[in-house]
């Protein structure tokens, strides 16, 4: 058997795309200025490296050493015992930046987004901690973790 099927972390460069949902209604979106759940055949995508590319996991050791120079440069200041939900989103947003290679069907002030607008486009909603509808950037987060989205039914089974 030829394990090659089976390499998220080449397919996870290349990337794939995701069909975003609203994060208020968990609907799926469509380009469709008279009904944006109405599947027009224009659904408003995001285009993703999976969390296992390797430029990917570069790109978050980078942040991540970054990050831990920040803190070391707090010093000993008070720290909070409870979630600080900013943080989390901050985080979330800096990983979803990385991964996102491009937008379909998603404009932003009536020109279509690119790559370069990620973090715009991750900040129009914020996580808030467990919901039953997710934010972008949990969407985007979920969706680069999820093995699946690379590698489809490559087991068949």
């Amino acid at each position: 058997m030829d394990f090659t099927q089976f390499d998220s972390v080449k397919r996870a460069e290349s990337g794939f795309d995701y069909h975003i949902k609203c994060a208020a209604t968990g609907k799926p979106l469509f380009d469709n200025s008279d009904d944006i759940y109405a599947d027009n055949g224009k659904p408003c995508l995001v285009t993703l490296k999976g969390r296992e590319a390797a430029s990917v996991r570069a790109a978050l050791r980078e942040a991540g050493k970054a990050r831990a120079l920040a803190e070391k440069d707090k010093g000993d200041e008070d720290e909070e015992t409870s979630v600080n939900f900013d943080e989390v989103h901050d985080l979330m947003v800096t990983a979803g930046c990385i991964m996102i290679k491009g937008f379909k069907n998603i404009d932003r002030e009536e020109r279509p987004a690119k790559a370069k607008d990620a973090d715009w486009f991750l900040n129009l909603n914020r996580f808030t901690g467990p919901s039953e509808f997710k934010s972008f950037v949990e969407q985007v987060t979920e969706a680069a973790n999820d093995r699946a989205q690379v590698l489809g039914n490559a087991s068949k089974g």
